[in-house]
């Protein structure tokens, strides 16, 4: 099976290159986009540095790309993913990255911008989280869409925030890590 490893310094079609890798595929929900980015948070408390996460990945589910963070302690958890999606909208569009769903298990967060981008304009969020919002739809270009997904679908994003959060650390990069750290821990 190959996976793409995207290369940050060149542009989209130079970035590219295919190598060898053994990896599963994550579920890819039904929609016309040809990439999918499933974001996540993890969260303790308002006292606890949080860790936010996205996995780039093609249709046919094999990643392209992945990055996490650990992040300053914030309110509450549904801050927290509102965070992770602002920073994977914000980082897919500056790589000028087209046709992507963004995919989360957030339920407040997602049903809300599903319905206010097919409603074409939006409609009130939970007052917490009303500037992300705002924040993600000024940020997401007309071709990006939003999807919620059950946490089992991303499971991967989760793993990768959660780990982010333990270790405070800061890094994007290729998808071979992740799934070899999801292979050791399938085979326990």
């Amino acid at each position: 099976m190959l996976v793409m490893i995207i290369m940050i310094n060149q542009s989209p079609k130079q970035r590219i290159k295919k190598e060898p890798v053994n990896t599963t595929s994550l579920e890819v929900p039904s929609s016309n986009s040809t990439l999918y980015c499933y974001v996540d948070a993890s969260w303790i408390d308002e006292n606890s540095k949080a860790g936010i996460s996205w996995i780039l990945t093609e249709v046919h589910g094999r990643c392209l790309l992945k990055s996490s963070s650990s992040i300053e302690p914030i309110d509450s958890v549904i801050e927290t993913e509102d965070k992770a999606s602002v920073e994977a909208v914000g980082q897919l569009k500056r790589l000028n990255y087209r046709q992507v769903t963004f995919c989360g298990d957030s339920i407040h967060l997602y049903q809300y911008l599903e319905k206010a981008k097919k409603q074409g304009h939006s409609s009130l969020g939970q007052a917490e989280i009303q500037s992300y919002l705002e924040d993600i739809k000024a940020l997401a270009p007309s071709y990006f869409r939003f999807k919620f997904i059950g946490r089992n679908a991303n499971h991967l994003a989760d793993a990768l925030a959660k780990e982010a959060r333990l270790k405070e650390s800061l890094c994007m990069n290729d998808c071979t890590e992740l799934f070899l750290m999801f292979y050791l821990e399938k085979s326990r």
